[in-house]
């Protein structure tokens, strides 16, 4: 079984830095590649070799650097897979108790203000009703019942009233220049004058 050289997640990797190769490095970069290649080496070259392997570590990614990495990333989703999924899936169950909870300390809060509200509303009510104001206000009745424009107040429902009413006059005319004995209403004078054509006709006149 292969070793796992990754160490997460009981601690953090350390990584091998790698920097470009640059011109003065190629003839011990050669030279270390022809060594490698060599199926076989004397006791002098395997020391060349690795005193070039330290010399270049910075150069070359190994095999032992590219495993380092893959493990560290398998070592890495396993942590995820079976650490943090569950333990995001709890928090979530948690916020969502909390603002399940929130959501009906909110809607306990409104009712009991929207009760307080309509209780403080009715006691001012009775209240008015047990005083003058409130027994003329019962008196008056209710001002979305009247018909006519405004409904605002009594006083501007009576402007109202008294305009129309100077309205119907200006077209009846002046009820004192009437010719007929009764000048009081348009109706007792218009049956008068009925009375006096009926006289008038078996009369002859």
């Amino acid at each position: 079984m292969a070793v796992n050289l990754s160490t997460f997640p009981l601690a953090i990797d350390q990584f091998q830095k790698h920097y470009e190769i640059q011109a003065q490095d190629i003839p011990g970069i050669q030279r270390f590649q022809e060594l490698k290649l060599k199926a076989s080496r004397t006791p002098s070259e395997e020391t060349e070799l690795a005193n070039l392997t330290v010399q270049y570590r910075e150069k070359f990614i190994s095999a032992d650097d590219f495993n380092r990495f893959q493990d560290a990333l398998v070592n890495m989703e396993i942590f995820i897979k079976d650490n943090v999924e569950g333990y995001i899936l709890t928090k979530q169950g948690e916020f969502t108790n909390y603002v399940d909870a929130a959501k009906n300390t909110v809607q306990t809060t409104k009712d009991s203000a929207l009760q307080t509200i309509e209780q403080k509303k009715e006691n001012v009510i009775t209240y008015l009703d047990g005083t003058t104001a409130g027994a003329l206000r019962n008196d008056i009745g209710v001002m979305g019942d009247l018909e006519t424009v405004n409904k605002q107040s009594l006083v501007k429902v009576a402007n109202e009233l008294r305009s129309d009413s100077i309205r119907v006059d200006n077209k009846v005319g002046v009820l004192s220049t009437l010719n007929t004995t009764d000048q009081s209403n348009i109706v007792k004078a218009m049956n008068e004058i009925k009375s006096n054509l009926e006289i008038a006709y078996w009369m002859g006149v």
